[in-house]
């Protein structure tokens, strides 16, 4: 799979490049079927919103492709430092790491790793199945949904919501670029590349 802007993907992407290409996957496991055995290239084309949850569909077109299109554009001796440092970085987990890390796995540490979980606690901390106070709150839901009422486009309240929305995600933004920069600054640093 190829992003335009990562290039071939791999691990280092954005969680919205990654639930993109995973939606364009999973909804094109049939078509992966009828494919022949082979090489492919997945291109993602988005959709239009889908109506009930506001979320784009995806739609992929594939195309057979051989090794050598595969492009390699860097040289392998740039990348010795780095294939050096990660094979220490194996031999010193192995060898110190790797032991304990085995005998402290075992069914009930992993079923206690799997449900404490930050994306699973912080849905536990909101469900009614492990916070009381949640009760209160859907025992109120129906009488919210049918008294709701919508601001008007020139509340003041609205404006600030909308407002603060932006502000969040140029922050957001602003910081993801500092970070991406940082990251590759410290690396050419450390390797000299």
């Amino acid at each position: 799979m190829i992003h335009p802007k990562v290039g071939h993907l791999g691990i280092f992407v954005s969680a919205e490049v990654a639930r993109k290409e995973h939606n364009a996957i999973l909804g094109n496991i049939g078509e992966l079927d009828q494919l022949k055995p082979g090489l492919y290239e997945m291109k993602i084309l988005e959709g239009k919103l889908r109506e009930d949850c506001q979320i784009p569909t995806f739609h992929a077109r594939f195309e057979e492709r051989a090794i050598e299109d595969i492009a390699c554009n860097y040289t392998h001796k740039n990348y010795e430092q780095v294939k050096n440092l990660s094979e220490w970085n194996e031999a010193l987990y192995r060898q110190w790491f790797s032991p304990f890390v085995q005998m402290a796995s075992n069914p009930i540490t992993a079923a206690a790793m799997r449900w404490l979980h930050p994306l699973r606690t912080t849905r536990y901390m909101w469900s009614g199945w492990l916070n009381p106070a949640m009760w209160g709150v859907a025992a109120l839901a129906p009488l919210v949904r049918a008294n709701r009422l919508q601001a008007a486009p020139d509340d003041p309240l609205r404006k600030m919501e909308g407002e603060t929305a932006k502000r969040i995600v140029e922050g957001m933004q602003t910081t993801k670029k500092a970070v991406d920069d940082g990251s590759k600054e410290v690396f050419r640093m450390l390797y000299g590349i």
